[in-house]
């Protein structure tokens, strides 16, 4: 089980980069611009509801996150789910009768598009598997850490024991800074921008067909009753096309994510550096578990 001392630091950190990362989109956005009243109105109203949907998305992604460490049986939530989610683009990618029941509809090309997003986000899993992992370790060391200093003086010493232990060489803490940031980049660019792109994609020349295989009849637009579907799609797809409201939102999200990376990579080095040889983080280490550590040395 994660620590909640970790959910309440880092979210504390996160929602630290999201405000500086809104006062620079902010800036760019307006401050910069040269712009009537109509449009500053117009562009304060979509930054201000950006900022709504992404600090409510942080907000329930720490909410969960715990949830998604928990142990059963062995394995967290997030191993289970990433194992699931591959099967399925496994599944999408070289299903024959997927493929066929989509061309034997005229949905060929929607197939292609199908599974080359699934192809493209099965990829990225490994990556996603080995950052939860890496996770998961430095829970696990960071809440042995405070066992070893349960009621004594040294607690704010256990993120840098936790640090140490999790990576014990500069190439593996900078392997994990890679991944932390290929991660976060990979999630908003596939699982979030990914689908938006494919329905719009979709949504142009094939959503009739898509319709039309899901009813198994033909759509007509002046005599077929589900014709308004087609009707609402084009006023959903028009909406998502002009949103400036969702494209704030995603760049919002990406110098959020931006941010906090690059500044929880400078925490880190400010705690490691303190013992910057890998014979003093070993003695750290040593001392830290034996309980004979002169604390004063480490701050």
């Amino acid at each position: 089980m994660i620590d909640n001392d970790i959910i309440i630091r880092e979210k504390e950190h996160w929602n630290s980069a999201f405000e500086e990362a809104y006062n620079k989109l902010f800036e760019k956005e307006v401050l910069n611009q040269s712009l009537d009243k109509k449009e500053y109105e117009k562009r304060v109203s979509h930054l201000e509801f950006s900022r709504q949907l992404v600090f409510h998305g942080l907000d329930i992604l720490f909410r969960e996150f715990p949830k998604l460490m928990e142990d059963i049986d062995g394995i967290t939530r997030i191993e289970r789910y990433i194992t699931s989610i591959r099967a399925l683009f496994i599944k999408v990618e070289h299903g024959v009768l997927f493929k066929l029941a989509l061309s034997m509809s005229g949905l060929s090309e929607v197939s292609n598009k199908v599974v080359e997003w699934s192809k493209q986000a099965n990829n990225s899993l490994p990556s996603f598997y080995k950052f939860f992992k890496d996770c998961e370790k430095y829970i696990a060391n960071y809440n042995h850490g405070k066992t070893l200093v349960a009621n004594k003086f040294g607690e704010d010493l256990v993120p840098l024991y936790a640090s140490l232990k999790t990576w014990k060489t500069e190439d593996d803490f900078n392997n994990f800074n890679q991944q932390f940031q290929n991660v976060s980049s990979q999630f908003i660019q596939i699982y979030i921008e990914g689908p938006i792109q494919l329905y719009l994609i979709i949504s142009e020349n094939y959503f009739s067909l898509v319709l039309k295989a899901l009813l198994l009849e033909r759509l007509s637009q002046k005599e077929n009753p589900f014709a308004d579907l087609i009707l609402l799609n084009d006023h959903i797809k028009t909406l998502i096309k002009e949103s400036k409201t969702l494209d704030y939102s995603i760049e919002l999200l990406k110098l959020t994510t931006q941010y906090a990376t690059e500044k929880w990579v400078t925490r880190q080095n400010k705690k490691r550096l303190t013992h910057p040889t890998p014979h003093l983080r070993e003695k750290f280490i040593n001392n830290f578990e034996n309980g004979v550590f002169n604390f004063q040395e480490g701050i």
